[in-house]
């Protein structure tokens, strides 16, 4: 089927979070294998996380190549009704059966990544009032996802005109479930974010340290504006639909940014790296500058190094006994200055050794 302009940019929506979500994951698996060398539960449990994000987007892919996506429920029910091509109806069925198959999925894949975090705070914060309230919220995330996914399954009962709107069957209003439903996964979303910050405070850590700590851990508040988002986009009030594009895309977002604030924490070694990088790239950068600023001032004529060179091996033997000579550093910096090849050390020593030079020579007059 040809694609319009809501489902293009549901692809790349795709494309772009698949594609950050298999890097974020692959990155935190490097870095706990380079700190730790083992996993923990937390680290498995963001994999079943991403295996379940790639699988829900793949359905929606499917249902967006063979189906015929971009439109509300309503105008889906219109066509079909009105429709007598076969083709047409078999494309409009994928299409809400892959919104069906998506929604289940994306209920685990947000409860997965709940606990996933929530099993990494509890290695780091291993007070024993931390972890029964952190048990707690597991709890109660573990219920409510329990709710809503029996509630998506069993949505409509036959669950038939979910794909089949023009048949008959008793189906609540789903905009309706779908707004309670983001609104109790934010509240949720808020306690976890809120353990670790609390935590980090009765910690005796210098203020600085505490602050650039909650930082990290408050990065995850994104999570809970792209849900706030993905719940703006999805629902329309006074109907009894979603805005199926806008939920899709929103949704794809909001588990991106989840796993981003999941992993985000175990980067530690990346951040080393990093580092590194960055002040290597810095050093060699600097250096090449000084080269192309300094080496245009530093001039020695060729009649004064003859010289220079003659007075420094006369009084090599009487001076620097047991250590680089004067004169061993002259001709070699001078030679790699004639031919570019020159490094900052060079320039300076070569400059000091001349300064040397000339002192001892006004000196001796």
């Amino acid at each position: 089927m040809g694609l319009d302009g809501n489902d293009k940019r549901l692809l790349v929506t795709l494309i772009i979070c698949s594609t950050i979500c298999t890097a974020l994951v692959a990155a935190r698996f490097w870095c706990r294998y380079s700190l730790l060398k083992r996993f923990h539960a937390a680290d498995w449990l963001i994999l079943v996380t991403l295996v379940g994000c790639l699988g829900g987007q793949t359905v929606v892919l499917w249902g967006l190549i063979t189906g015929k996506g971009g439109k509300n429920l309503l105008e889906l029910t219109l066509e079909l009704a009105e429709t007598t091509s076969e083709a047409t109806a078999i494309a409009l069925q994928n299409y809400l059966e892959s919104l069906y198959i998506a929604m289940t999925i994306f209920f685990f894949v947000l409860y997965a990544i709940k606990m996933s975090i929530c099993l990494f705070y509890r290695q780091i914060f291993a007070t024993p009032r931390y972890r029964i309230i952190s048990l707690m919220i597991m709890i109660v995330a573990t219920a409510w996802y329990v709710a809503t996914e029996v509630v998506a399954i069993c949505y409509c009962i036959p669950i038939d005109p979910l794909w089949h709107p023009t048949e008959t069957g008793r189906c609540p209003n789903i905009g309706l479930f779908y707004l309670i439903a983001g609104i109790v996964e934010t509240m949720i979303d808020v306690a976890i974010l809120a353990l670790p910050i609390r935590a980090v405070f009765t910690v005796r850590l210098a203020l600085k340290t505490k602050l650039m700590v909650s930082g990290i851990f408050l990065l995850g508040g994104l999570a809970i504006i792209t849900n706030m988002l993905r719940i703006y986009y999805s629902y329309q009030p006074g109907s009894l639909t979603l805005a199926y594009t806008g939920t899709e895309i929103w949704s794809n977002i909001h588990i991106t940014i989840a796993i981003l604030c999941a992993c985000l924490p175990t980067y530690t070694p990346l951040k080393a790296k990093a580092t590194r990088l960055l002040d290597a790239l810095r050093d060699t950068y600097s250096s090449t500058l000084y080269l192309v600023f300094s080496g245009t001032r530093i001039r020695v004529p060729e009649d004064n190094t003859v010289g220079l060179r003659s007075n420094f091996q006369t009084k090599n033997t009487e001076t620097n006994s047991g250590k680089e000579s004067i004169s061993d550093v002259i001709p070699k910096e001078y030679d790699t200055m004639k031919t570019g090849e020159a490094k900052p050390s060079d320039v300076s020593r070569y400059a000091n050794a001349t300064s040397l030079e000339l002192a001892r020579q006004s000196e001796a007059v």
